[in-house]
């Protein structure tokens, strides 16, 4: 038995056929949101070079007012955010009684979140900032199960969570408040330049199953898995200053037509099946199993909140039963 975090406060249990298949799903939904991830940093170093460059060298606010969402909470809550650089940190304040609801510290990945659609981008005004959140929930507003109306959560509650996901009031304040973060947590080579230390492979993206089949991702702490996809994934795959901005374009053209010719001939036990919702020959119908993975993982790559991790083994026995 394995657990699902998905989106706010939800939490899925899931049971597999065997051990193997629970590993292998662990495997395969850790590798595709931290895929997703890396994703999105690329993204949002593309557009920070292309629509925001300016600000890479202009003095950027460290305040701004948003809604904030944490890592195990439903609820979008108005705050102040705060950032700072020594100590390098994210604070968070409510906007009624300035209290301090939550802090961001040592950040690993910020990024804004692409949108529904390409022409949606200029609008885009929510980010997410992972790193280790600490929040004080008796600050949050939480929902009563009887009547929906709004009450406070218990007092002296402190949670340890993972990320905060931010919607700004421009997507300019989104792209300036990313900017600072990177600066102060070093992240995208700043404060020199905005780019990822690698970029994602035309055929395999940042990894593909095989690479990851022996490096016990599935039993590993979310943090410590996810420093060792990264690990991976920089030894794996090309670095940022090795294409030039004048052979991007064609390198993502020439990735696009390339994986499309080779889709069929990717082996299912080492790639998940991108496209098998299209309509094709008996033969390259992927098993059972692939289908699975297939449906997890188009909804982890587009939530990026889930996190698999494997029950107890003393409560495996208990959990199963209700199965």
């Amino acid at each position: 038995v394995w657990t699902l975090h998905s989106s706010g406060a939800n939490r899925f249990y899931m049971q597999a056929v065997d051990d193997r298949a629970m590993n292998e799903w662990v495997r395969a939904v850790r590798l595709a949101c931290f895929e997703a991830t890396k994703l999105y940093e690329y993204y949002t170093s593309s557009l920070v070079n292309e629509r925001y460059s300016g600000m890479l060298v202009a003095q950027r606010s460290s305040e701004y007012h948003v809604h904030v969402r944490f890592s195990g909470t439903n609820d979008w809550v108005p705050c102040g955010m705060r950032l700072s650089a020594n100590p390098a940190q994210i604070t968070f304040s409510s906007e009624e009684t300035q209290a301090q609801v939550a802090t961001v510290k040592s950040a690993r990945y910020a990024y804004s979140i692409y949108p529904d659609s390409l022409d949606k981008v200029d609008g885009a005004m929510i980010a997410k900032f992972e790193g280790d959140c600490d929040v004080d929930s008796s600050l949050l507003p939480k929902i009563d199960a009887s009547d929906g109306e709004r009450d406070l959560a218990p007092l002296n509650s402190r949670d340890h969570g993972s990320y905060a996901l931010v919607i700004f009031q421009s997507a300019t304040d989104m792209a300036s408040a990313l900017i600072e973060v990177a600066s102060h947590a070093r992240l995208c080579n700043m404060p020199t330049r905005f780019v990822p230390d690698f970029v994602p492979d035309r055929m395999n993206l940042y990894l593909s199953l095989s690479d990851i089949a022996d490096k016990s991702i599935e039993i590993m702490e979310p943090v410590t898995a996810r420093r060792m996809l990264e690990n991976l994934a920089s030894e794996r795959c090309p670095k940022a200053g090795s294409i030039s901005s004048d052979q991007a374009g064609g390198y993502w053209t020439s990735s696009s037509t390339a994986n499309a010719d080779s889709a069929v001939n990717i082996q299912p036990q080492t790639q998940l099946p991108w496209n098998s919702d299209s309509e094709s020959s008996e033969e390259n119908k992927p098993v059972g199993g692939d289908k699975k993975r297939e449906s997890y993982v188009k909804v982890s790559t587009k939530t990026l909140e889930a996190d698999a991790e494997q029950s107890p083994p003393a409560e495996q026995q208990k959990k199963k039963k209700a199965f």
